[in-house]
């Protein structure tokens, strides 16, 4: 009797931690299965879309992922956008006014309207991620004059100049990465260009980095701006890449 007693207990315990196991593990589906927060991505870096040759995109696509990208959909459902103001307009566009965050990386040429169109949303309360190469280093398989190719030198100079900002390229030896320590981690950069305040900007900027960033206030949003794009290159060989990149996204979004 006292063995039947004694396995029934046991088979009992069991059931209660196969129970509970159940409900951790249900809890925990749930938790992921939570809606990410929607992040606009702006760039000319094949970050979203691999670059391919021939225009073969299927290949393309069946590529290993950039790391950014994976880095970025660990927290964020992405928005790739192909402009940011409306149709002969400088208002932003429907899709972009529906977003609170944005990532700019070394965009194409922007229009007149769409540098409109992004100061209105940042003082309507928008916060973004800015990359301001003036000299991009990455590699890239598409020719000097393909449309296709990475923007050579983010041109955002007049935006710049309305928050108060100028930006200076300082010539170092091509191919060599430093490490810039910018207080709590150390970001790679490679030609990189750094900032200095103007007078008559309509935004608070703070620098650092010694100068490679800048930390606006624009109306009731925010925009922290890095002269440099070289910590987004696709090889990704260099642990300092990764955790300058998340630790940019939890000062300026808040993501773990």
């Amino acid at each position: 009797m006292a063995i039947t007693i004694r396995t029934r207990l046991a088979a009992g315990a069991l059931i209660v931690v196969a129970a509970i196991a159940g409900l951790a593990a249900l809890l925990a589906s749930s938790a992921g299965s939570q809606p990410r927060e929607r992040l606009g991505l702006v760039t000319s870096l094949p970050i979203y879309w691999n670059e391919t040759i021939g225009g073969d995109m299927l290949a393309a696509n069946e590529d290993e992922p950039h790391w950014v990208r994976t880095v970025l959909e660990r927290q964020f459902e992405l928005v790739p956008l192909d402009g940011l103001a409306a149709s002969d307009e400088v208002a932003p566009s429907a899709e972009f006014a529906r977003l609170g965050k944005l990532i700019l990386a070394q965009p194409r040429a922007l229009q007149p309207a769409e540098f409109v169109a992004l100061d209105s949303w940042l003082r309507n309360g928008g916060v973004a991620l800015i990359f301001a190469d003036p000299l991009l280093t990455q590699h890239s398989n598409y020719s000097l004059g393909d449309p296709r190719r990475p923007q050579a030198a983010a041109l955002l100079s007049p935006i710049l100049k309305r928050w108060g900002l100028e930006q200076q390229y300082i010539a170092e030896q091509p191919g060599t990465t430093r490490l810039v320590d910018m207080g709590g981690f150390s970001m790679p950069v490679q030609q990189a260009g750094l900032f200095k305040l103007v007078p008559g900007g309509g935004a608070t900027c703070e620098i650092s980095g010694g100068g490679l960033m800048a930390d606006c206030t624009i109306g009731q949003g925010r925009a922290v701006i890095i002269g440099d794009a070289a910590m987004l290159d696709a090889n990704g060989d260099l642990p300092e890449q990764s955790a300058a990149l998340r630790a940019l996204l939890s000062s300026t979004f808040g993501a773990s």
